[in-house]
């Protein structure tokens, strides 16, 4: 059983999340909800559940906030909103979907499934560091701050957030073989983009990736829905 707490601002779409939940998602034990930001934090902290609903606006604060007061958050996330502007600082916080109200049964139900495959695999872990062979030497890096990738040929460079490159002798595939798919994702053949580093996503003419150094990446026709679906903005 998923150990599930709900937080949204609204009694009202507590008691329908947790109908839909209960009649829908056997999976699921509600082990408390709360519509308060400052209860909601308290709850998760005594709880410590699997899975959390995250409405994104809690009256005058967010989830987002709520997120960063209580984190490490070791809990799969499914945020809530009747907005579509917030799925792309959504996606900083690695959740398992970004559910658009009024909420739809099958997403819903959708969401749960992935969460439960997820925890049968035990696939929950996030990969934190990455050893690159930099010349002659080994350097250990936190993906964290990788911002971005760039193949050429069989070599690729890594630009860190401190303003730092690093040059190996693997191909950009080879990274891309290994580098954990919810944080990291290939949006050109030159280009691997670390999504908790992404700013925006631009359209002009072409669509680009604007960076958290503000350099603009290329995205190439064919990733292009991926990505957007990958944002949860398709």
């Amino acid at each position: 059983m998923l150990r599930t707490v709900l937080i949204d601002d609204d009694r009202k779409n507590l008691d329908l999340l947790m109908f839909l939940l209960k009649e829908f998602c056997p999976e699921v034990e509600v082990i408390g909800s709360s519509d308060n930001f400052l209860e909601g934090i308290k709850l998760i902290k005594k709880t410590k559940p699997n899975l959390i609903f995250l409405d994104i606006v809690l009256n005058e604060e967010t989830g987002f906030n709520l997120l960063e007061t209580i984190k490490p958050v070791n809990a799969n996330i499914i945020f809530m909103s009747a907005y579509e502007k917030f799925a792309l600082n959504a996606f900083k916080y690695t959740p398992i979907n970004y559910l658009l109200k009024p909420l739809d049964i099958k997403e819903l139900v959708a969401s749960v499934q992935r969460v439960v495959k997820q925890t049968t695999n035990n696939s929950t872990i996030i990969q934190d560091t990455l050893a690159v062979n930099v010349g002659h030497e080994s350097k250990v890096i936190f993906t964290s701050d990788i911002i971005y990738f760039e193949g050429s040929n069989n070599s690729t460079t890594i630009y860190l957030d401190s303003e730092q490159k690093l040059f190996t002798f693997k191909t950009i595939g080879w990274f891309e073989g290994i580098l954990n798919s919810k944080q990291f994702f290939r949006i050109h053949k030159k280009y691997i983009i670390n999504l908790k580093q992404l700013k925006s996503l631009q359209k002009v003419g072409s669509y680009y990736c604007t960076m958290s150094d503000g350099t603009n990446l290329t995205v190439s026709r064919r990733k292009q829905d991926a990505l957007q679906k990958k944002l949860f903005l398709k």
